[in-house]
């Protein structure tokens, strides 16, 4: 069979029945025909007034014709009988035409690579994102993750998010379910995993360091009340009756293992005052059976009774242990789900061309209920950090100023963001998901509902959250 391939001008062209409901005409494939043109000829049937109606090739028309190309390398075909035979071909067409998948593109890239490609270069030749090009090359052939790309089970996303704990297989196997099963939840389960391995890491180092001192590491002896407090803080302890020598003056300074009966315990509090719940960890020292070791203390702790036995049933007892645990829990799952939800504003919600259509309701909300210098100091300091990438230590009212002069079509995306910060200020505690009455309830649960409703992914902590009813949320609704 002949190929009859010809150059037909633009305006020749006409859109023929199409079962494309929407073309999908996206920049990186209108700006591939702008760096490569059309490589594929488009299929075309011959009218009798030396137009063509084009068979096969819609996006590929529109995109010629957005970028004023004057003429496109085209196929003459045979008409289809009639319009349910034109459909039928598209149909054939289109549905066996398959993408490349990620693990294609992943050893693609590589392969690209081995010639000594840049990620640079990889990516203005093929009109993708340098970053997700990186992404690529960062997974190692042998390792984990590049077989759950290859398997299909993963998106490079999500890959390149888990190549850090490619040598934790119980972390990288929870982490894959969740990619798999509840996509939407992913970015909290990985904010999770990477405060767990932060803490982990900076508890490792100070046990390392007491190691290296001789001292050993102890559970805290304060959960221990039944032993009448066999072990204190050196704080606690002096070496004289008269309780003039503290101890702690000699232990803090230059702590060994040689300090008869010293142990260490890592203890931790959080940062409260920039909303980032990071542990700080720092070792509290013990000493173990201070009494027999010659230490005094002060009365109350000399005296300490014996906690008196527990009178709770064997179900109540564990009903606690499993309160405590869902406590423990909650109390990492919400500092990680406020730090997605965070990144989720400033990255996604606040970068958008047009903003929520309900967006100045939330404001309208916010600044009626929230509190002038928590709305106009704390939440406007965090609303420009968000939306300029910048902090500054540069007083808030300033700042703002000094933002609308430079920006002043950005008025309502400062207010947004105010209206937002201020709202993620008023709950930024590990605990503040559990410490709810009803109106706080109801207006967290309320905020949730919104972000939820403009595309942000809850997370079940979240959705608990919006989903339990209050008497409050009862009668306003």
């Amino acid at each position: 069979m002949t190929v009859q391939l010809i150059e037909i001008p633009i305006g020749k062209l006409i859109l023929a029945e199409n079962i494309r409901l929407d073309a999908r005409l996206d920049h990186p494939f209108v700006t591939n025909i702008r760096q490569h043109g059309i490589r594929v000829p488009l299929e075309v049937a011959v009218n009798d007034d030396d137009t063509y109606d084009i068979i096969d090739g819609q996006r590929r028309f529109l995109a010629a014709r957005e970028l004023d190309i004057e003429s496109v390398a085209a196929v003459i075909v045979e008409r289809p009988k009639n319009v349910a035979e034109l459909i039928a071909d598209q149909i054939s067409i289109n549905e066996h035409r398959s993408g490349l998948t990620e693990a294609e593109l992943v050893q693609g890239y590589k392969k690209q690579a081995l010639f000594g490609w840049s990620a640079d270069q990889i990516a203005r030749r093929s009109n993708t994102p340098k970053k997700r090009v990186q992404q690529a090359l960062a997974i190692a052939d042998d390792s984990p993750v590049n077989d759950l790309v290859v398997a299909g089970n993963i998106t490079l996303d999500h890959a390149a998010a888990l190549v850090e704990f490619d040598k934790q297989p119980e972390v990288l196997e929870r982490l894959t379910r969740v990619a798999v099963d509840d996509p939407t939840r992913f970015d909290h389960a990985l904010e999770t995993a990477k405060r767990d391995a932060a803490q982990q890491a900076a508890r490792d180092a100070l046990v390392a360091e007491l190691a290296q001192a001789g001292i050993p590491v102890v559970d805290d002896p304060r959960d221990t009340h039944s032993q009448g407090y066999l072990d204190l803080a050196v704080s606690s302890l002096y070496r004289d009756q008269e309780l003039t020598q503290q101890l702690a003056d000699d232990i803090q300074t230059k702590p060994t293992g040689d300090t008869p009966g010293l142990a260490g315990h890592i203890s931790h509090s959080r940062n409260w005052d920039d909303g980032s719940f990071d542990d700080q960890y720092f070792i509290e020292y013990f000493i173990v059976g201070w009494r027999d070791h010659g230490y005094h203390a002060r009365s109350w702790a000399d005296v300490k009774a014996p906690a008196e036995k527990s009178t709770l049933s064997e179900d109540e007892i564990e009903a606690e242990r499993a309160e405590r645990r869902r406590i423990r829990e909650n109390n990492k799952a919400w500092p990680a789900a406020c730090a997605v939800r965070k990144a989720w504003i400033q990255e996604q919600l606040l970068a958008r061309k047009t903003l929520p259509d309900d967006t100045q309701a939330l404001i309208a909300r916010q600044m009626l209920r929230a509190l002038p210098g928590d709305a106009y100091t704390s939440g406007t300091s965090v609303a420009l950090d968000w939306l300029t990438g910048k902090p500054t230590s540069n007083w808030a009212l300033d700042r703002g100023i000094t933002y609308l002069e430079e920006n002043p079509t950005n008025a309502e995306r400062l207010n947004l963001a105010i209206s937002l910060a201020s709202v993620e200020i008023s709950f930024n505690r590990n605990d503040s998901w559990r410490h709810l009455d009803a109106t706080s309830h109801l207006k967290l649960a309320r905020y949730l509902r919104t972000l939820e409703s403009w595309g942000y992914g809850l997370s079940a902590l979240e959705a608990s959250i919006v989903e339990a009813k209050t008497t409050a949320s009862v009668v306003s609704e």
